[in-house]
């Protein structure tokens, strides 16, 4: 069997998909199916390069040219208003399709690939992996129209498949399955490592990840803390970003607690990060926090404070809060810097959690059932 993984973004972006696709397809190859990856050549989202490339190390990795907004005479791509299409890519990418059994689309942040591939004639699946592009599709019309007749089956998250109804797509199509996994054995515990007072923020530093909330809610907390935030700055809202510099260096100048803003970390320098922290912070203000980190922080046996996800539960794994809420969230960060053995219970569940329900073993096996049924059909 030959799998086509098809992501609008890949390495050397870095985020919660890019990492996705990168983990499943080194799964699917180790499980013995043949998996390769499909993306657009660009180095920075929406800013792609009119060249094609390709790649192999454990895998292919095809990066197909495109052009970032073919209706120059627009300030605005009026093509991602309409349709959420936020490139235009080298029409042949279809050609590839031939040499794959499954076309597997991961992420709807972006419908370019499966828009222009419509007509192709394979079986494909749709992943969600980017709830609030989601929540934009379902509210356009002509979005909505579009993704509903992009694949033969679909992959949501657990508390997106009523929207998924609502929308029209049938419930013989739609997959209730978990969506992520976490690598248990390279994102594991070690006590030996663990600190008292160390918080921890993993992900992009964008105005919806709420990082800002965090760096608020630090200052109400009595115990001095080393709070460490790591993740790319968001290039498309530098103001942002310098707003969050300037809050860590006056954290800093006062004394009491110390922020470090880390950049990003590959994979082998994150894991000791969430081996050492006491907590992780989730604090987004859509209420869907990161799956991915909070996936690895659980595997480590590191409780997480978060505002919402399928993977959290409160007094069960971690803490959950309103988003948003600056005491509720320093009130919860308080009650595990202040309760070790309540830190121990919560990170030991969270690691049992991710064992029997989040392994990529578990998620590989299930999905190539999946794609055996669907080429069965």
């Amino acid at each position: 069997m030959k799998v086509l993984l098809v992501s609008p973004s890949y390495e050397p972006i870095v985020g919660g998909t890019e990492t996705f696709v990168l983990q499943l397809a080194t799964a699917l190859n180790a499980f013995g199916v043949h998996a390769d990856v499909m993306t657009f050549n660009m180095d920075r989202k929406w800013k792609p390069i009119w060249r094609k490339l390709s790649s192999k190390k454990n895998f292919t990795v095809y990066k197909v040219p495109a052009l970032a907004n073919p209706i120059g005479f627009f300030a605005i791509n009026p093509l991602r208003l309409i349709l959420g299409i936020n490139v235009f890519p080298k029409l042949d990418f279809t050609r590839l399709f031939n040499n794959y059994d499954v076309i597997h689309f991961c992420d709807e942040v972006d419908l370019t690939f499966p828009f222009f591939s419509a007509f192709v004639k394979k079986p494909k699946i749709m992943h969600s992996l980017t709830p609030m592009a989601f929540e934009a599709i379902r509210r356009n019309f002509f979005q909505r129209n579009v993704f509903k007749r992009i694949a033969q089956l679909y992959i949501p998250c657990p508390f997106q498949i009523a929207s998924y109804l609502e929308m029209g797509i049938p419930q013989s199509k739609i997959l209730e399955m978990k969506s992520v996994g976490v690598n248990g054995n390279t994102f594991r515990p070690d006590e030996t490592k663990r600190l008292d007072s160390l918080v921890l923020y993993v992900g992009r530093l964008q105005k919806i990840k709420g990082v800002h909330v965090l760096l608020q809610a630090i200052q109400y907390l009595k115990i001095s803390v080393h709070l460490v935030i790591i993740g790319p700055f968001d290039q498309n809202n530098p103001g942002y970003s310098e707003k969050l510099k300037e809050t860590a260096e006056m954290i800093n100048a006062q004394g009491k607690h110390k922020v470090d803003l880390l950049g990003h970390k590959a994979e082998k320098e994150l894991v000791p990060w969430y081996q050492k922290a006491t907590l992780l912070v989730a604090p987004h203000l859509d209420q869907i926090c990161g799956g991915l980190t909070t996936l690895e922080a659980l595997a480590c046996a590191t409780p997480v404070v978060a505002t919402g996800n399928e993977v959290v539960k409160d007094n069960v794994n971690g803490l959950l809060i309103p988003p948003n809420d600056v005491d509720k969230l320093a009130s919860a960060i308080s009650e595990l810097l202040d309760n070790k053995e309540f830190r121990r219970k919560l990170g030991i569940e969270g690691r049992r959690i991710i064992e029997e329900q989040y392994s990529w073993g578990r998620i590989v096996k299930d999905l190539v059932e999946v794609y055996e049924k669907l080429l069965s059909n």
